[in-house]
């Protein structure tokens, strides 16, 4: 199996692009931090590290790490497109925090099991699917004095 950095320089190769030191400068850094970025975000990771790389540069490369499938684009109800590492072993879903914006990651056969069923039932055949469930996390839910969930 090949590292995300491997399958990301294969795809710049294949596709005629430049490996240049800060394309693989910013996929090292977006790898080793395991969270969810917007451009900004990786961006002011990248220069607390002294890596030097604009904006527009952190943007084309998250894209690109996208297209390689190294990397998802998640959607956080927040307006802001992040990005996070594709994993190839387990699918999972979201528990977004509405208050700070932190997340959960879920990992659920049961839920799993229940998309199946769900296609199988109607005769569809799915070719991804994603599940993110928005409201206020425990920290913030304590910090409110509201214990309610939906």
């Amino acid at each position: 199996m090949k590292t995300p950095i491997k399958k990301f320089r294969k795809y710049i190769d294949d596709n005629n692009l430049q490996v240049t030191r800060q394309r693989i400068d910013i996929a090292g850094v977006f790898l080793e931090s395991r969270r969810h970025l917007s451009v900004d975000e990786l961006y002011e990771l990248l220069r607390n590290r002294g890596i030097s790389a604009g904006r527009a540069t952190v943007f084309r490369t998250l894209k690109l790490l996208n297209k390689s499938g190294v990397a998802d684009e998640v959607d956080q109800g927040d307006k802001v497109t992040r990005y996070e590492v594709k994993t190839e072993d387990t699918h999972h879903d979201h528990l977004v925090c509405t208050v700070c914006d932190s997340y959960i990651e879920v990992y659920s056969s049961q839920i799993e099991e229940m998309q199946e069923k769900l296609c199988a039932e109607h005769g569809f055949k799915p070719s991804s699917h994603r599940l993110d469930i928005f409201g206020i996390c425990l920290k913030c839910s304590k910090k409110k004095g509201n214990k309610k969930c939906i």
